[in-house]
Parts: C-alpha cells; sequence; structure tokens
C-alpha cells in the first residue's frame, strides 16, 4: 500500500494515461477501497470539463510550489496513509501536484487532459476501399445510427471515414465496424444518445469510447451515451456478443427490459429475441438482476435463462463445442447443435428476411449441422432439409413454407 500521497498521484497519473501495471491496479484498487473520499477523488478525473477547467489555470505549473504545498498537505491531513481516514483533498490544490507530478516524470499532458480512454491505442481496423459497404449485407434492410436530435443515418449507405461528429466524439466506419473516438477535451452531456440498429441479414461490430466492442447479430439494437459519470451503460435488444474493457471503478451495465448484467471486464453473450432471454458466459464474471432474483455466472460455458417471472435458471455447457455454438454467429457462422428444427428456422428467418409458415410442426432436433452465413438461402435450405427424409421446406415468394412427412 503507497504510504505517500505522491505515490498515489503516481499511480492515477498510469490509471489516466491507461499504463497501470497488474501491481499497480491492486496497489490503487486497494487504496481506492479504503475509503468513500478515496474513490469519489479518483472518479472526477473521469470529470473532463473539470480537467479542462483546471487545466486553463494550471498548464504551466509551478512545479517547486506545488509539491511543496502538497507534502505540507500530506502531513496535516495525512492523505494516503495507512490506517488514517481519507479527507477530501481540495481539488486545486490536488490539480496542481498531479500536474507537477507529470511534469517531473516528462508525461504530456496533452495526452491525458481529454477523455481518459483516447490514450489507449484503440483495436485496428483495417483500411479498405472507401467506397466498400458492409460485408454483411444479405437483403435490402439497413444499419442504422439514430442520433439525438438529428436525422437518422444509413450507415450501410456512406463511404467508409468519419459517419458522425457530435459532442466532441467522432464516429468513424470501416466496412462493419464503426468506431467511436473522442477528439474534443469537453465532455459530451449526458444526454446525447446514440442508437444503432441493424436490420435483416445484417451483422456490425461497434468499438466503444471506452474500447469494449459490442457486435450486433441480425435484427438488433444498442442505445448508448456519448458521456458517463460512474458506471458505463448500455440498453440492447436482439442478441449481442460483449468485450468489456476492464475497468473496475466504472461497472459496465448492460440492460434489456427487466434484466440487467453488470460486468467489470469479460465476454459474454446476451440473447433477448425470444421473451425467455439467455446470458452466456465466455470469460470472466457476470452479475445478473432480473426483478429481485439474482445470479453470478463465474464458468465459461455457463448461461442463464431470464425469464419473466423474475427467476433465472443456470445451464452449463457440457464440452468446448458448446461453448462455440454460443458466439458462432459472431464469426458468420450458423452453428445447429440439439437445435429445434423451429429454432433454427427463426435464425434463417431473421438472417435471410423471409417468413416461416409450418403446414404442420416438425418434431425434427438438429443434431449437427453448421454452415457459413454467406451460404445462399436456396443453399441453406438444401442443408436444413437434409437433417430428416421427412422434412420437406420449399420457398413461395418470400415465404419458407415447411411441412412433415408423419
Amino acid at each position: 500500500m503507497a504510504e505517500k500521497f505522491e505515490d498515489i498521484s503516481e499511480l492515477v497519473i498510469a490509471y489516466i494515461t491507461k499504463q497501470l501495471s497488474e501491481d499497480q491496479e491492486r496497489t490503487l484498487n486497494a487504496w481506492v477501497e479504503e475509503s468513500p473520499a478515496n474513490k469519489e477523488w479518483l472518479q472526477q478525473w473521469d470529470d473532463i470539463s473539470w480537467i479542462a477547467h483546471e487545466l486553463e489555470e494550471y498548464n504551466e505549473p509551478d512545479v517547486d510550489e506545488a509539491l511543496s504545498e502538497f507534502y505540507t498537505l500530506i502531513e496535516q491531513k495525512g492523505i494516503g496513509a495507512r490506517k488514517t481516514p481519507a479527507s477530501k483533498p481540495k481539488p486545486r490544490l490536488l490539480w496542481k501536484y498531479i500536474a507537477a507530478a507529470a511534469a517531473v516524470t516528462g508525461l504530456l499532458i496533452g495526452a491525458w487532459k481529454y477523455d481518459l480512454y483516447t490514450s489507449k491505442p484503440s483495436p485496428s481496423i483495417t483500411t479498405t476501399d472507401n467506397n466498400k459497404k458492409s460485408v454483411d449485407s444479405i437483403n435490402g434492410e439497413h444499419i442504422t445510427l439514430a442520433l439525438t436530435d438529428r436525422a437518422n443515418l444509413m450507415i450501410d449507405d456512406l463511404p467508409n471515414g468519419v459517419i458522425c461528429s457530435q459532442a466532441g466524439v467522432e464516429v468513424i466506419k470501416q466496412d462493419s465496424v464503426l468506431q467511436y473516438k473522442r477528439v474534443s477535451q469537453y465532455a459530451a452531456a449526458l444526454d446525447v444518445i446514440h442508437t444503432i440498429s441493424t436490420g435483416k441479414g445484417k451483422r456490425l461490430r461497434v468499438i466503444l469510447l471506452d474500447n469494449s466492442s459490442v457486435w450486433l447479430n441480425a435484427a438488433s439494437s444498442i442505445r448508448i451515451p456519448l458521456a458517463y459519470k460512474t458506471e458505463r451503460k448500455m440498453e440492447m435488444t436482439g442478441e449481442v456478443y460483449i468485450e468489456v474493457y476492464k475497468d473496475k471503478l466504472h461497472p459496465f451495465i448492460l440492460t434489456a427490459d427487466r434484466m440487467k448484467v453488470e460486468v467489470l471486464g469479460t465476454k459474454f453473450n446476451v440473447n433477448t429475441y425470444d421473451p425467455a432471454k439467455t446470458v452466456a458466459l465466455l470469460e470472466g464474471r457476470i452479475k445478473i438482476r432480473n426483478g429481485k432474483a439474482e445470479s453470478i455466472l463465474s464458468v465459461p460455458g455457463e448461461t442463464a435463462l431470464v425469464g419473466n417471472n423474475s427467476k433465472i435458471e443456470i445451464d452449463r455447457a457440457k464440452d468446448e463445442k458448446d461453448i462455440e455454438k454460443i458466439s458462432a454467429w459472431r464469426t458468420g457462422a450458423f452453428n445447429f447443435r440439439k437445435d429445434h428444427i423451429t429454432d433454427a428456422l427463426r435464425e434463417i428467418e431473421r438472417w435471410y428476411g423471409v417468413e416461416v409458415k409450418y403446414i404442420n410442426i416438425p418434431p425434427t432436433v438438429i443434431s449437427n449441422s453448421s454452415f457459413l452465413r454467406s451460404t445462399t438461402l436456396p443453399e441453406a435450405i438444401r442443408l436444413i432439409s437434409k437433417v430428416d427424409s421427412n422434412l420437406t421446406i420449399f420457398k413461395q415468394d418470400n415465404v419458407l413454407i415447411v411441412s412433415y412427412k408423419k
């Protein structure tokens, strides 16, 4: 545990610039947990407007004076010392010390006076032909971006590059990837909301401001604010796969109707197409709330079945193939394994933009069948039909007619 606030300040600088080592992160987290005042003080460094305001006054700190004043504060208040109740330091004096420490250590203030996440290298996106459209285009439906107080954008009709700039944030398109990037020191208003929706036959990856990645399956949507204080919040419909960037001070809260999923840093899949929702863990640990019910998933392959009756049931994958099946859609594949034919055809319906009608309901269960989502609809029908010789599927206009010979 750091004995002097000068040690904590160095950790804070590393935190802001996303350069914390694992040991430093443990030390900083332990200090934060010592008192609410410590946590509150650290969280103010996420307030971009506060940082920008302080920079205007202290952009050229007197290092010696700042250090002298802060050492006096340490002696008077015992800030950061063990077994001493933490007092809330004066923000201006704290700023002067941090600014001084940054100068002493040679850190460039400009690298961290903006959003704390912009200093971490963003996941790479391969640049291709500037006029190329989404690789996941199957039919006439679109991927849309609904903006606060602005007209909706048809993303897949737009060329690669910056497609939107709002509240100090740019949205950059590269084929079937959208990346959010803060470009201004000014904090975005908390009420600026973006809603991203995929039509049938569409998939999309979104890289959020905190470097978390979200993959949207067909007929899905996410609703995200361009700023947050203590929690990273997102609402969703349909199906998403999420890789959450680890940040213990800012839990990631995913909401779907009455269900809430709280994560710190993990990989998981959420399916809300049906009334009975599923949350499947791929890595890490998540907490799920549904009304008064609460469950924790901590083993890869665990799936929570979340109903409308405030209950949560836990199922566990039997082998690696069951785990692979959970997010096969993200890699562009259909993976039907122990699926009833009606469940499989619902996926076909969403992806190819067709309607499915039954002359009678087949009892067929697909034991194992997988193929790429780039497969043509006629070929997909052939592959599914072959799993049961009594099953017949034919296309009439935009409708698939399904019958079963008893």
